[in-house]
């Protein structure tokens, strides 16, 4: 029943905030900006109970939103601003205006639940249009108080609107004519949800990102400490709970007993611990939830039923402070399988598996069969391996 009073609040905002001066919805984010700051604090400690990140986690989240807004204004005066060229030669002026086009709806993500939504939100205001917000129902909270510092900025009636709910809000609200623009952070189910509901209306603005099982590529002549320390954020930080996590780590056969013996040491000595209450500051937080939980312990079953070996195995874990706690895992494969689903999902977990390979054009194979193609690195110090990954 939110849903219809929603669209109408936002139409009036875009009908006044479109008329509004670039100049103008600038001085508005950098209110935004200050709002921000001044809830810091607050942001962090929501982001860090509601998702299971570690404070100091949450805190480097909002520090990039606080940064990211300087960015992002800065970037669009160079795209938003009206451009306009002549040509002496032949008495010619030509321009260009970049218009906004009506509500845009922001569907948040449980993932940086803060730093991915406020980006989408920012790009969509300094446009010219309204914003229609629904936070991940996994983040209310951190969603309430982003849209607060939003509100707090004074921007004129009907231009923000916060609306609470589930997959069924956000069908709805893309369903509708009105809502011009849909951007999503999720998974690929919702996002089918999202083509589903969007497909045949051609007026609409769609932006999805969809997950990853992101991939790393370790060479022989890679820097090893190096490469440990990355690898090992890549795949821990968040537990897993990011889009960029690194999934896959492609080995080179020469350094599979070394560096895996070394990554699962290092793994062991990991502190998982609650997010805010603590004794000892943890690198690992709990996951988001126990659907979470039932997930990861799902892929560890899949796992062993595909043969793939078990290093590490991952379990739950009882705290002082009750959370969705589980530890890291690490799971050795001997070669690429494409049909396997455990190799080939998004886990969402703290879940690293090893893949060996002999020459990078093999691994580049490996890497080009993923079903995901969000982010991948290499580590190497041989110029010819770059320019081949590149």
């Amino acid at each position: 029943s939110h849903v219809e009073p929603t669209i109408e609040s936002a139409l009036v905002g875009f009908n006044s905030w479109k008329k509004t001066p670039y100049e103008q919805r600038k001085q508005s984010l950098k209110r935004y900006q200050e709002q921000v700051v001044l809830k810091k604090k607050e942001l962090a400690t929501s982001v860090s109970l509601e998702t299971g990140k570690p404070i100091w986690e949450s805190h480097e989240e909002i520090e990039n939103v606080i940064s990211y807004i300087d960015i992002l204004i800065s970037k669009s005066d160079a795209i938003i601003k009206p451009q306009k060229t002549s040509d002496n030669n032949l008495n010619i002026k030509r321009g260009s205006m970049l218009k906004p086009i009506g509500p845009h709806l922001i569907l948040g993500s449980f993932i940086e639940p803060c730093f991915i939504t406020s980006s989408k939100i920012i790009t969509a205001l300094l446009s010219g249009n309204s914003i229609i917000f629904k936070p991940s129902e996994k983040t209310c909270y951190s969603g309430e108080i982003l849209t607060e510092c939003l509100i707090n900025a004074s921007f004129p009636k009907g231009v923000i609107n916060l609306i609470q709910g589930g997959d069924e809000i956000g069908r709805r609200l893309s369903l509708n004519k009105a809502v011009k623009g849909v951007f999503l952070t999720g998974s690929i189910e919702t996002g089918k949800k999202i083509i589903q509901a969007t497909h045949d209306d051609l007026r609409k603005v769609v932006n999805l990102e969809l997950g990853g099982k992101n991939t790393t590529i370790i060479c022989e002549d890679a820097d090893i400490e190096s490469a440990l320390t990355e690898t090992t954020k890549g795949a821990f930080l968040s537990s897993g709970q990011h889009c960029s996590s690194t999934g896959i780590t492609l080995i080179h056969k020469s350094l599979i007993d070394s560096f895996i013996k070394k990554f699962h040491q290092t793994a062991k000595k990991i502190i998982v611990d609650h997010p805010t209450k603590y004794k000892q500051e943890p690198f690992m937080g709990p996951l988001v939830d126990k659907k979470a939980v039932d997930n990861y312990l799902l892929y560890m079953g899949m796992a062993k039923r595909e043969g793939i070996e078990e290093i590490m195995r991952g379990k739950i874990l009882t705290k002082e402070f009750s959370g969705h706690y589980v530890s890291p895992s690490i799971h050795y494969s001997e070669k690429f399988n494409p049909k396997s689903l455990f190799v080939n999902s998004e886990i969402l977990g703290p879940n690293c598996t090893f893949i060996p390979f002999e020459t990078v054009e093999e691994a580049i194979n490996i890497v080009n069969q993923m079903p995901y193609g969000f982010t991948s690195s290499v580590f190497t110090k041989n110029e010819e391996n770059i320019n081949s990954c590149l």
